[in-house]
């Protein structure tokens, strides 16, 4: 009989008891979350009015959006937004779901995701050549709290997340002409993808790959100018938009979110500065090598630290997928913040189903229910971890060890 190692164990009961534990947490947290509010509601409305020649950037357009989203105009100044806040050429992206009527459409992304879920967390495992239990940590991400809520909440950040992993994929395999028009969609949500964009077109510009450089350049220009023949003058309105939306008094800075304007932003400053000076080090990353996984996994894990959010805005947390990766491979055991946020990540998985189980004897509660939620910690440990370890010279790198199915 073949033994079953001690990894393989805990996944397993980790996999079981989250499977097991989400459904129930699910059905509390709803009680103070209407099932029916989906945060891809704006964009279906948004994407709807352009093609029709509305403005969806205006004040009283999103009071038409607020009214289809909570049934009523919000009176209640601790609301959350619903404004259309995604450039004008994320319309093109989100065509075919636009012309579905809006349960349909709910219906077709929600069962979308799911497996771009899955599939982001295998490509991220094969760009760090982790093969050990594959399909379970797969399962495991696809499971998490964090994307379970991205699935409740029909969240686009699944999309955006899928496109960079899967433009950092086909890089590695020198496919750069589809690696660019990957990263050009992905710039519908320019917050979560801007940075790691911004790091490859000069990676690759060093490293003269023309090719991803000009499809990516290509692809978004196109996608400029048809939103520009499709609604003139866009870009002015959305980022007025976009920054009213951002500077919503409940919607800040994770690090500020946590410590306060001051304190948070000096560290966010902190920490910033201490990615780039890491980067700066780091030095040229061919997109076959182990530098260049631990480079994006630590950018996608700072953006989670600086673009503003909410305490229910955990699907963000989807970004941080390399970084656990790199955090839990073999080679980093000894690191001591490695092991402070291996212990975070522990705790992260288990609130859900310490709070289900004891929901479950107990009755519901508002404690409970909040408790998930709250995991600001993760992020910032993750970066300090992986920025102040030198991951990319031991980790092994995908082009030596080929990722196994």
């Amino acid at each position: 009989m073949k033994r079953i190692s001690g990894a393989r164990l805990w996944l397993g009961i980790a996999l079981l008891a989250t499977v097991a534990s989400v459904p129930k947490q699910l059905h509390d947290t709803l009680r103070m979350i209407p099932s029916h509010w989906s945060d891809f509601y704006s964009q279906w409305m948004g994407t709807g009015a352009l093609f029709h020649g509305t403005d969806p950037y205006t004040a009283s357009f999103t009071h038409t959006i607020e009214f289809g989203f909570y049934g009523k105009t919000p009176d209640n100044p601790k609301a959350d937004t619903q404004a259309f806040v995604y450039p004008a050429h994320a319309a093109f992206v989100l065509w075919p779901l636009s012309r579905l009527p809006w349960r349909a459409a709910r219906i077709a992304l929600t069962a979308l995701l799911p497996p771009l879920v899955a599939l982001s967390a295998w490509m991220w495992m094969a760009l760090g050549g982790l093969t050990r239990h594959r399909w379970m940590v797969v399962a495991l991400v696809a499971c998490s709290w964090p994307a379970i809520w991205a699935y409740q909440q029909t969240q686009l950040t699944v999309v955006v997340l899928a496109a960079v992993a899967a433009g950092c994929f086909l890089l590695s395999r020198n496919l750069d002409v589809l690696a660019g028009i990957l990263f050009a969609l992905a710039t519908i949500k320019p917050n979560l993808a801007g940075l790691v964009i911004l790091w490859l077109v000069v990676q690759m510009a060093i490293q003269r790959r023309w090719r991803f450089l000009s499809a990516f350049c290509v692809g978004t220009a196109g996608l400029v100018v048809a939103s520009m023949i499709l609604f003139p003058g866009w870009i002015g309105h959305w980022i007025i938009a976009a920054r009213e939306y951002s500077n919503t008094p409940f919607k800040l800075p994770l690090l500020s979110l946590m410590l306060g304007h001051v304190a948070g932003m000096a560290l966010a400053g902190a920490l910033a500065a201490g990615v780039v000076w890491r980067l700066w080090r780091l030095g040229v990353a061919a997109p076959s090598s182990a530098k260049f996984n631990y480079a994006v996994a630590l950018i996608l894990a700072l953006t989670v630290c600086l673009i503003p959010t909410t305490i229910w805005m955990i699907y963000n947390e989807l970004a941080l997928i390399p970084a656990v990766l790199l955090i839990f491979s073999d080679q980093q055991r000894s690191h001591p913040i490695a092991a402070i946020a291996r212990f975070g990540i522990y705790e992260l998985l288990g609130i859900v189903p310490l709070c289900a189980l004891v929901a479950a004897f107990l009755g519901p509660s508002t404690v409970l229910e909040y408790l998930p939620f709250v995991n600001l910690l993760i992020p910032p440990l993750l970066v300090i971890a992986v920025a102040s370890s030198d991951a990319e010279e031991r980790i092994t790198a995908p082009s030596l060890a080929p990722a196994a199915a």
